[in-house]
């Protein structure tokens, strides 16, 4: 947790001293963009990491001259829509445990095809595919991390440290669904190229990898097996004449 407090720190000095010119000169090491990919689409194939979701404003933009707001000393209260969600990924298996605050736990297998959910209270799990999603549906087809399709060399500021670690950062103006706009930094690890954090509007997104799993990754005999009987039931539909 210590780790993690330092990090969001960093993010927010940092993303604050962006905003003034010469604060900014001071914090980058390097202008020119990186070769090779932006940012990195895959975990490793044995990966565990934190996804951690806050509502964050963005520091204001502040006059030329005048001193940058200070970072506030403690982070916001989490509200109903903060979540932190635990991955567990073993090649084409993830493994989520997704939380809400300290009320809501949601327990999650991603077996390729067919998502297994449990969710507290419930008598059954929910079982959802790509064409039948639920609300907590995650999209791994393409890529582990969504949100930084957007990132290029035109919205490249340079390279930060950031907590200690060279940091590629981007900024840029995004527009929503309903044609609304965001200010949006993504900042990526230089080495690894792996996600460091996401803002977009109030929403600040922060990624912590951890040592990867030595053990293989199995669902539960109960989670698997429902997972084939759905499969079972989908083969059978297709095979099935219409009425």
């Amino acid at each position: 947790m210590k780790k993690l407090n330092h990090l969001l720190t960093g993010l927010l000095l940092a993303a604050a001293a962006a905003w003034v010119p010469g604060a900014a000169a001071q914090s980058r090491v390097e202008q020119a963009l990186p070769s090779g990919p932006l940012c990195a689409t895959r975990a490793p194939d044995m990966a565990q990491w934190q996804v951690i979701y806050k509502a964050q404003p963005l520091p204001k933009p502040v006059a030329s001259g005048a001193a940058a707001t200070p970072a506030p000393a403690k982070p916001p209260e989490p509200d109903g829509s903060d979540f932190q969600k635990t991955i567990i990924k073993n090649r084409t298996l993830y493994h989520v445990q997704w939380t809400t605050g300290s009320r809501f736990a949601v327990d999650k297998w991603c077996l390729q095809d067919v998502q297994v959910t449990t969710l507290p209270n419930a008598q059954l799990p929910v079982i959802s595919t790509p064409n039948e999603r639920d609300d907590y549906y995650m999209d791994f087809s393409k890529s582990d991390f969504h949100g930084f399709e957007w990132i290029s060399g035109k919205n490249f500021i340079g390279v930060q440290s950031i907590g200690g670690v060279e940091c590629m950062v981007f900024k840029d103006t995004l527009k929503g669904q309903e044609g609304e706009t965001h200010e949006a930094q993504a900042v990526v690890d230089y080495k690894t190229r792996l996600p460091v954090s996401l803002q977009v509007g109030e929403g600040l997104t922060t990624y912590q990898f951890s040592a990867a799993p030595s053990s293989q990754l199995n669902p539960p005999a109960k989670i698997a097996g429902l997972a084939d009987q759905w499969r079972k039931r989908l083969k059978q539909a297709r095979l099935s004449p219409p009425p």
